[in-house]
């Protein structure tokens, strides 16, 4: 009866959001598909056996990074539990496999200085999608916090800001001397 209601009013209805077991397994996939190309780029033998220190130092440098791109994905598998827009989610997905082949670069020892400015790269285009999405910030901290959405909430103050608690009524001057008087004084 609504679809009738809605097919009959002339608009067309709204396009299912997109599941989230879809949009992490292309999450994981491209991160996935990016890494096993940059993994076949290049040979870290040469760099091995000719500085052992500084490959080591690189390829710790490959875990660090390997441990932000794992929190990285562990928040957009966590946003994507709700309606994404496509954009997002593209930019997700992209930011997503640009770090993970960045990372799989550095850990084969070549095109150091371009796996660093992808990353980088990725990286920023992560926390900038971060903060652009509307959809994320209000329920993040909705669930971090346990506060209300400001934009559900209703009423005189919400007109798009968040609402500010009534002031307290103070009291006058004269009365709070009088009670702090009282109780310094010896009862009669």
């Amino acid at each position: 009866m609504a679809m009738s209601t809605l097919a009959s009013s002339g608009s067309a209805p709204l396009a299912a959001p997109a599941r989230p077991l879809l949009l992490r397994g292309l999450l994981l996939a491209g991160c996935a598909v990016a890494a096993m190309i940059a993994a076949t780029h290049g040979h870290p033998d040469a760099l091995l056996r000719s500085d052992p220190e500084l490959a080591r130092l690189l390829r710790g440098i490959a875990l660090v990074k390997v441990a932000l791109l794992a929190a990285t994905l562990a928040l957009v598998a966590w946003r994507f539990r709700w309606p994404v827009k496509l954009p997002f989610a593209a930019s997700y997905v992209v930011a997503s496999a640009m770090m993970a082949g960045a990372t799989a670069l550095i850990w084969q020892l070549t095109r150091i200085p371009v796996a660093a400015v992808v990353y980088h790269a990725g990286l920023l285009s992560m926390l900038v999608t971060m903060l652009r999405d509307d959809g994320g910030r209000y329920r993040a901290a909705a669930a971090l916090f346990r506060v209300a959405d400001p934009r559900r909430s209703t009423g005189p103050r919400s007109a798009g800001r968040l609402s500010r608690p009534a002031a307290v009524p103070q009291l006058p001057r004269g009365r709070l001397s009088a009670r702090r008087s009282s109780r310094s004084r010896p009862p009669r």
